[in-house]
């Protein structure tokens, strides 16, 4: 990350957890965080303040992804100045389960 983010005419960097779950070979029930205490997995957590550093030190604007408003204030709080936010399988996965709320609802009353 430090070679990428001191590359002349990249303007920003983009810190994506659910991408380096999936690198670091994470389940997803780990994703969120290893105990009930933490925000995020720690090594996601130590990778995205990997970029960050980066970004600071290169003069790049680090960007960050957060699925809902307490992970985007924790990453902007920490220094992130740009996210990305309501990711698309964070939506699909609100919408259905939206849907499956909908659909138990019409069951109970058609019974």
């Amino acid at each position: 990350v430090e070679e990428i983010a001191a590359v002349p005419g990249v303007d920003a960097l983009c810190f994506g957890p659910f991408d380096m779950t999936v690198d670091f070979g994470l389940a997803t029930v780990d994703f969120y965080a290893a105990s009930p205490d933490r925000w995020i997995h720690p090594r996601l957590e130590e990778a995205g303040m990997r970029v960050l550093e980066a970004c600071c030190a290169h003069g790049k604007v680090p960007v960050a992804a957060a699925w809902d408003r307490a992970t985007a204030e924790e990453w902007v709080r920490r220094g992130y100045r740009m996210m990305l936010y309501g990711l698309d399988m964070a939506l699909f996965g609100r919408a259905l389960l939206a849907l499956k709320v909908d659909v138990d609802e019409i069951k109970r009353a058609a019974n």
